[in-house]
């Protein structure tokens, strides 16, 4: 006998329909037994001398009234099945899990990457440092680096930016943006490939917009259409 290796590459794993099932069901029975009262009706009293294995060839209309109300419910559940939240669930999770987004040069000199603030050792200081300004054009550096999810009482964003070759090596990577300013992010994703300026980001407040945009930059999930300039070096 000799010994081998052997390996297994896996693709498309944990993306299922039985995986979105599993996320979407629970919280479709919670939301229908809160808003429909024939959810939260008691069982016949009955119910256990007619169903089960032992009954499974009896014919009683006891039985077939009982598998029409299951398929009845069954049927109605689907009214009550968030499948949007389902799906940010699932992409909440594969933020997680992918590797960051790989950036051409071009691509990471316009983000924080390669474009932000940075520590010169020769004048002991820091240097580049950069600041977006309400007419500056911006974009997420992909479409797939970022989940817009509401959760309980927030919004967040979650994003692989900040994730490393190794998997799961990092935690889940997050950013509170509240639903007040959870309407710019919205258009970011909504609004890719195409740029947008600052000022022209949903909010009432530039100050908000600003905020966003700021925020989104230090996280490296925001690029520039152009390099930024480098303000306060000293020359």
């Amino acid at each position: 006998d000799e010994h081998s290796l052997h390996i297994t590459i896996s693709a498309y794993q944990l993306n299922s329909w039985t995986d979105l099932l599993e996320k979407l069901l629970p919280a479709a029975l919670t939301a229908a037994s809160q808003e429909d009262l024939q959810f939260r009706e008691g069982l016949p009293r009955d119910f256990l001398l007619n169903m089960g294995v032992a009954h499974e060839e009896n014919k009683s209309s006891a039985r077939e009234q009982f598998m029409d109300k299951v398929k009845k419910l069954m049927t109605k559940l689907i009214d009550y099945a968030p499948v949007d939240a389902a799906c940010d669930q699932m992409g909440k999770k594969l933020m997680h899990s992918v590797l960051p987004p790989a950036l051409e040069l071009s691509e990471k000199a316009r983000t924080v990457l390669g474009d932000g603030e940075k520590w010169n050792s020769t004048k002991n200081s820091v240097v580049n440092r950069v600041e977006i300004d309400p007419d500056t054009s911006i974009r997420l550096i992909r479409s797939t680096a970022v989940r817009l999810v509401a959760e309980e009482d927030s919004v967040l964003v979650y994003f692989s930016t900040e994730n490393t070759r190794e998997y799961q090596e990092v935690g889940e990577q997050s950013l509170e943006v509240g639903s007040d300013l959870a309407p710019a992010v919205e258009h970011l994703i909504t609004s890719y490939p195409a740029w947008v300026k600052v000022e022209e980001l949903p909010l009432e407040e530039l100050e908000d917009r600003m905020k966003v945009a700021g925020d989104l930059w230090e996280r490296g999930i925001l690029m520039t259409n152009e390099p930024l300039e480098a303000h306060y070096d000293d020359p």
